[in-house]
């Protein structure tokens, strides 16, 4: 089975998350939209780390996700990224993702939050893993800092995960672990990570983008640099297979 992944690499501007919303539909109108197609987007898209504001952002999403579930539906496309979300008076940096018949699949809040940044004085911890199918697979998500917790990306996979979509902002200066990373969480589980960085600089933060699609061997498959663009690459989860012919980790993983 042939899968389409558009992976978006953008600049947040942090204040303005009227105009990335904006921005994000007007893109996607832009986009050629494939067979089984999925636009990745980066971790908190419309926000960043703009924690002063989080509460009026969810506010805004919360108001106006139905006009991208339109898109959605609009377009036939699959759309995955991560916003603030309040449920119950707590906040979470949750992943939505959006089917192309424009209904919400389902979410993931963010389990390991980064605390250098003190993302965990702010936004609450996320107690379950997600793994879902759209077509005819199953696929998992992660948000960023998760890709350094390998019993996270082995769960998904014992689930049945065939891809895993990390959404992320990783900044510039650990561009090197980003990389390497996602290269050992597809290899050591046998399938396709669809990784989406953001670029620019936010709060004295650079960062680094270098988007990324790598095979179930954990060779990369396309990469992109440091600037703002969007790239389409074409997987073939026949390779899932291959791999799993030769010897199968999956029947082979013991978690303590």
């Amino acid at each position: 089975m042939k899968v389409n992944i558009s992976l978006l690499q953008n600049n947040i501007n942090a204040g303005d998350f009227k105009g990335e919303f904006e921005k994000v539909i007007s893109i996607i109108d832009k986009i050629e939209i494939l067979d089984n197609h999925f636009l990745l987007l980066p971790e908190l898209w419309i926000s960043g780390y703009s924690f002063m504001n989080m509460g009026k952002v969810f506010k805004f999403i919360k108001g106006h996700l139905n006009e991208l579930q339109d898109k959605a539906k609009e377009k036939f496309v699959n759309i995955i990224g991560s916003v603030p979300w309040e449920e119950k008076n707590n906040l979470y940096n949750r992943t939505i993702i959006i089917d192309y018949s424009g209904k919400i699949k389902g979410y993931y809040d963010k389990i390991h939050l980064f605390k250098p940044l003190s993302e965990n004085k702010y936004f609450n911890r996320g107690n379950n893993i997600f793994v879902t199918g759209i077509t005819d697979f199953l696929f998992g998500v992660m948000l960023c800092y998760d890709i350094r917790f390998p019993e996270l990306a082995k769960k998904l996979m014992l689930k049945g995960s065939r891809i895993i979509f990390v959404s992320a902002e990783w900044p510039l200066e650990r561009i090197e672990h980003w990389i390497l990373l996602n290269r050992a969480r597809a290899a050591e589980n046998q399938l396709f990570i669809a990784a989406c960085n953001r670029v620019g600089e936010s709060f004295g933060i650079k960062f680094g983008g270098n988007s990324l699609i790598v095979n179930p061997k954990g060779e990369i498959l396309c990469q992109m640099g440091d600037k703002e663009g969007i790239t389409t690459f074409e997987i073939d989860l026949a390779e899932v297979d291959k791999a799993r012919q030769l010897f199968n980790i999956k029947d082979d993983t013991l978690l303590f």
